[in-house]
């Protein structure tokens, strides 16, 4: 939670109402890329494809991941059960 002044609150959580996780696995030998897909799997098969095609063993999984900033209750504490908070001054 961020306080700005002594009267508004705001919480930070995870977005559950858009795009789940976007998932996009790269090569670390090439930069080569799976493109970006909500589907775990399909990055997966990627890595497997192009190592079998190309002798590359090295993989970075990127994960993209949204959040929605919210306004809280003034009676909020520092920690909420849907998301993180942060305290003022960090």
């Amino acid at each position: 939670m961020i306080r700005q002044g002594d009267w508004t609150l705001w919480t930070l959580s995870t977005d559950v109402t858009g795009s789940p996780p976007i998932l996009e696995a790269e090569c670390t030998t090439c930069d080569d890329s799976s493109g970006a897909i909500e589907e775990a799997k399909q990055p997966e098969v990627w890595c497997l494809r192009r190592a079998n095609q190309t002798g590359h063993t090295g993989f970075r999984m990127i994960i993209t991941s949204f959040f929605r900033a919210s306004m809280a209750n003034a009676g909020s504490s520092a920690t909420t059960t849907r998301g993180r908070a942060a305290a003022p001054g960090t």
